[in-house]
């Protein structure tokens, strides 16, 4: 009898250390989950730092690249990629201004023909109108007569700085009655700032022309 009881006893203090040992194991897990957690945590949140620092640096470069190219197509037309297509328009003096003149806002460069060739039954006018590249300035125009203001020549879209137009085609109703011989006409000039706002207008007077 004795000894069947030591038996059971034996047993018992068995699943009783068996059970410590694998609360223990359990606790040592679950120990050094979290401190696997904790470890990862300051890596983790600086990690984040890492990559917001990066994407702020990446903002700040491109902020400044905009804002030097800004400056510099607002300063210089030493690359003005419109220089090429007018070569042979251009004349010598021109071309030296095109490369050399710097931009000033205090002034605006108009360059129209005052004297403007209309083809018999006003067709078409070799106007040579140039907004130059050291115009700060995009710009649009009306071309009417000066006895006839109301009934539009022509009406042009923007025009930005660097760009020559040589030759228009009139609006047939108000050209068609065009006489051969001159005409007082007026060019009306309004003035675009980058962002589309106005900056003022500007007349310019020229004579039509017609053969």
């Amino acid at each position: 009898m004795v000894e069947k009881k030591r038996s059971r006893l034996d047993e018992l203090a068995q699943q009783f250390e068996l059970e410590r040992q694998s609360q223990t194991l359990n606790t040592t897990t679950a120990d050094d989950s979290a401190r696997e957690r904790a470890r990862r945590k300051p890596f983790q949140s600086k990690r984040l730092k890492m990559w917001l620092i990066l994407l702020l640096l990446i903002f700040v470069l491109t902020a400044t690249f905009s804002a030097m190219k800004f400056i510099n197509g607002a300063q210089s037309v030493d690359k003005n990629p419109d220089m090429e297509q007018y070569e042979t328009v251009l004349t010598s003096t021109e071309k030296k201004e095109w490369k050399e003149k710097k931009n000033d806002r205090k002034q605006i460069t108009l360059q129209v023909n005052t004297r403007i060739p209309v083809k018999a039954g006003g067709e078409s006018a070799e106007i040579r109108l140039i907004n130059p590249p050291y115009n700060l300035y995009s710009c649009s125009f009306i071309l009417t007569l000066k006895e006839t203001p109301n009934k539009i020549l022509y009406s042009s879209e923007e025009i930005l700085p660097g760009t020559v137009i040589e030759t228009i085609d009139l609006n047939a109703d108000p050209a068609k009655a065009l006489t051969p011989g001159e005409h007082k006409a007026v060019v009306s000039y309004t003035f675009h700032d980058r962002n589309g706002k106005e900056r003022g207008t500007y007349d310019v007077d020229v004579t039509l022309v017609v053969e």
